[in-house]
């Protein structure tokens, strides 16, 4: 796996082993990246689910300001830390071996807010048991609740295609999806309620 464009593109990244580790393949980030455009440039970034760091490390290539990676894995953790030393981002990236259920209690993580990109890419086991996914839409409505994402901001989850329940979202809404073989992803903005909503980009 590699970096796509920008400062870093083209370095390899390591990618821990396990059964529930499948970091998005080049196709799916190219996706994602396109999708995303010019909101990356200068985008403070959360990386919740974060393995490796696929996802914070390609928008800290494209211009990101900074990122914080989420993950309570401790073999993730040590491939996140080396693919951080070896793109030469150690000043713009903080690497934190939390549940991302947790990242709300973290000081460090709500001295940063607000985030104007979340990453949200959990393991598929966990979306496919009903408590699994029920925990997960409650965790990205708290996103918007809690303040941790931007006004304008996007969140990004990504979960096996037609799965998610987004209906049951209180505080945020679907502005886009695409699906590239086993994999959707969904972009998530406020709802008019929750904030000053400007429509999908």
């Amino acid at each position: 796996m590699r970096i796509l464009a920008g400062d870093a593109g083209g370095r390899a990244l390591r990618v821990p082993g396990g059964v529930h580790v499948r970091p998005p393949l080049a196709r799916v980030r190219q996706i994602i990246f396109s999708l995303l455009a010019e909101r990356v440039q200068g985008a403070n970034v959360l990386d919740l689910f974060a393995g490796a760091g696929s996802l914070g490390l390609e928008a800290l290539s494209r211009g990101a300001r900074r990122a914080i990676f989420v993950d309570n894995s401790a073999r993730s953790m040590r491939a996140l830390r080396a693919n951080i030393n070896a793109c030469g981002m150690a000043d713009r990236a903080l690497p934190m071996m939390l549940s991302a259920f947790q990242a709300f209690r973290s000081r460090k993580i709500l001295r940063a807010v607000p985030y104007d990109i979340i990453f949200a890419d959990p393991p598929y086991p966990l979306l496919d048991m009903p408590r699994g996914l029920s925990r997960f839409i409650r965790l990205l409505d708290r996103l918007a609740e809690e303040e941790l994402l931007a006004r304008d901001g996007i969140v990004m989850a990504r979960h096996r295609p037609g799965i998610m329940p987004v209906g049951n979202l209180n505080s945020l809404r679907p502005v886009r999806s695409r699906t590239a073989g086993e994999t959707e992803v969904t972009f998530l903005r406020r709802k008019a309620s929750t904030g000053n909503d400007e429509g999908g980009n």
